[in-house]
């Protein structure tokens, strides 16, 4: 499923059964809309909607999430061997396409202080994804789908920018999660 442009959004329930990625646990879905030739597009987010997020994407970061939150250490380490291969299979994904997943979607981003409170939980998530949002800033990677991350995030592009340019990626999540 190819999405481009979000500029208008629905949140839907469980009228979407045809959907691939979506479990039976996912409540909302946000499905975006091209616009029609009367809407003006800003054009500075489109990038980041060109980044590749699949179905398959879309269902693993939902996994990742929810198993990280809900499940206790104990099953989390008995399921580690799981969830490192679902990290494997995201590691193509662009770190912002990345949270921009999560935090769109009301069900992964309430879960995520329960993640940040976890010691335990919060090193897992953050050890690869810090280290390559900082590459991807080091190589130019992340200014220009900025925009379009906040746009879908419901950020400022301005606070995101000021965040990644000092590599303030804790900073970023806690806005993303608290405000």
């Amino acid at each position: 499923m190819a999405i481009c442009l979000p500029l208008k959004r629905v949140q839907a329930s469980n009228f979407l059964e045809d959907i691939p990625f979506q479990e039976e646990s996912v409540l909302d879905v946000t499905l975006f809309f091209l616009p029609d030739d009367s809407e003006e597009v800003d054009e500075s987010i489109e990038p980041f909607y060109n980044l590749r997020l699949t179905p398959d994407d879309c269902k693993n970061i939902s996994k990742l999430i929810k198993n990280m939150a809900d499940l206790n250490l104990w099953s989390l380490l008995a399921k580690s061997k799981e969830m490192k291969k679902l990290g494997r299979k995201l590691e193509p994904l662009h770190p912002l396409r990345f949270l921009g997943w999560i935090f769109s979607n009301p069900e992964l981003k309430r879960r995520m202080p329960k993640i940040q409170n976890s010691y335990f939980r919060w090193g897992k998530f953050t050890e690869g994804l810090f280290e390559r949002l900082s590459r991807e800033a080091r190589d130019g990677n992340i200014d220009p789908f900025i925009p379009g991350f906040a746009h879908l995030v419901g950020r400022s592009s301005v606070s995101i920018e000021e965040k990644a340019d000092c590599a303030d990626w804790e900073g970023m999540l806690d806005e993303l999660m608290y405000y």
